[in-house]
C-alpha cells in the first residue's frame, strides 16, 4: 500500500463490504452517533478507507458511516490508503483497539476465528497475528488453541458416497416437528396478551397478600390503619424511565409499549431456539449463515427496542413544541432510549 492522504469524499462512493466488516453494527451506538452528528459532525475522526481504482473500501468507522447515512450527510473526511480489497480486510482485523466502540471478547474471538479459517492467514505465527490484530501474543495463542480445539471437537469427517461429510460428535438431533412444537408452546406462554394476563395475576396476588397482611395486623391502632388506607388510596403517578412524570396525553402511548416489549421477547425466544439449532449443527439450518443471521437478528431486535417509548422529551417537556415542531421528538412528545441517553444531563434534572 502507498502512503495515505486526508481528503473529503462523497459518502455514496464509500463501499461497506460484509467480508471486511469484522462485527455487526450496534444500533444503539449508531443512534448516539447520529444524534451527535446532527449537532456537529466535525467532532468525529475521519473514516478510514482503501482506494482501489474508483472504489473506496471502508475498513474502520462502520458505526460512523452508518450514522452519516442515517442523518443524510453527503460527504465526509476520509483517511485514504491506496491498495486492494484484501488490504482493507487485513487492516480491519486490527481496527477499534484504541478508539470508537471498543472490541469486546466475542468480537476478538470472531476475528481470530476468521483468521483461522483463512488459508493464508492461518499459516502465520502467533506473533504475526498479534501485530495484525493489535493484541498480545499470549492472548492470540490462547484464543487459537481454544478455537482449534473447538473446531476439532465439533466435527469429524466421514466419507459418504465418495464425498466427505462433516458430522458433529455426540450430536442429539431433535426432529423438526418437535422443535416447532416446543417453540409454539414457549411463544404461547410469552405472547403480549399472556404477558398482560400474567401482570394482572401478579397484581391480584399482591392485593390478596396485602389483605392477608392487614388481617394479621389487626392489633395496630385505628390511626395507623387510617394513615395506611390514605396512602393506598392515593393514585400512583406514572413516570418514565428517567423518573419524569408522564403527561396525561402521553400515558396511553407509554402503556402500549408493553406490546412491543412482548414482541421483542418473542423474538428473543425464537433467537434462543435458532441458537440451539446452530450449536447442535442441526441439518435443517445447514444453509443458514450464522453471521448474517446474527446481524439480522440484532438489527430487528434493535429496531423494536428503539421503537419503544422510553422517556418524555426533555427538550419540549412532552408537548411536542410550538406547533409540534420539536426537532428531537418530531413533535410526538416522547423519545426512545438512544435519544434519551444522548440528551444533555442538564435537561434530565
Amino acid at each position: 500500500m502507498t502512503t495515505e492522504e486526508i481528503a473529503v469524499r462523497p459518502v455514496a462512493q464509500i463501499v461497506l463490504d460484509e467480508q471486511i466488516q469484522t462485527r455487526p453494527l450496534d444500533e444503539y451506538t449508531v443512534g448516539l452517533y447520529a444524534e451527535a452528528m446532527e449537532q456537529d459532525a466535525e467532532i468525529f475522526p475521519p473514516l478510514k478507507v482503501v482506494q482501489e481504482k474508483n472504489t473506496y473500501w471502508l475498513w474502520d468507522g462502520f458505526h460512523r458511516f452508518a450514522a452519516l447515512k442515517r442523518v443524510g450527510k453527503k460527504e465526509f473526511v476520509c483517511e485514504i490508503k491506496q491498495g486492494t480489497k484484501r488490504d482493507a480486510f487485513l487492516l480491519s482485523l486490527g481496527a477499534n483497539f484504541r478508539h470508537g466502540k471498543p472490541r469486546d471478547a466475542a468480537t476478538l474471538r470472531a476475528i481470530v476465528e476468521k483468521i483461522e479459517r483463512d488459508p493464508e492467514l492461518n499459516k502465520k505465527t502467533d506473533k504475526e497475528i498479534a501485530a495484525l490484530v493489535n493484541v498480545s501474543q499470549q492472548r492470540v495463542n490462547k484464543l487459537r488453541q481454544e478455537i482449534r480445539q473447538k473446531m476439532s471437537d465439533a466435527t469429524t469427517s466421514c466419507n459418504i458416497g465418495g464425498q466427505t461429510s462433516t458430522i458433529p460428535q455426540n450430536r442429539i438431533i431433535k426432529p423438526e416437528t418437535q422443535i416447532l412444537e416446543e417453540l409454539e408452546e414457549e411463544l404461547a406462554t410469552e405472547n403480549p396478551v399472556n404477558l398482560g394476563k400474567e401482570m394482572l395475576n401478579q397484581a391480584k396476588q399482591t392485593t390478596e397478600k396485602r389483605q392477608e397482611t392487614s388481617v394479621e395486623e389487626e392489633g395496630e391502632s385505628e390511626e395507623d390503619l387510617e394513615i395506611e388506607d390514605d396512602d393506598d388510596d392515593k393514585p400512583k403517578v406514572p413516570v418514565d424511565s428517567g423518573g419524569w412524570e408522564i403527561p396525561e396525553h402521553l400515558r396511553e402511548i407509554f402503556e402500549q409499549k408493553k406490546i412491543l416489549t412482548g414482541l421483542m421477547r418473542q423474538l428473543e425466544i425464537i433467537h434462543g431456539q435458532i441458537n440451539k439449532m446452530i450449536a447442535s449443527n442441526h441439518p435443517v439450518i445447514m444453509y443458514l449463515n450464522p453471521n448474517a443471521y446474527l446481524s439480522a437478528y440484532r438489527n430487528y431486535h434493535s429496531q423494536l427496542r428503539f421503537a419503544i417509548p422510553y422517556a418524555v422529551c426533555r427538550y419540549c417537556g412532552g408537548d411536542g413544541g410550538i406547533q409540534k415542531n420539536c426537532t428531537v421528538c418530531k413533535g410526538v412528545g416522547w423519545v426512545n432510549e438512544a435519544i434519551y441517553h444522548a440528551t444533555p444531563s442538564s435537561l434530565k434534572q
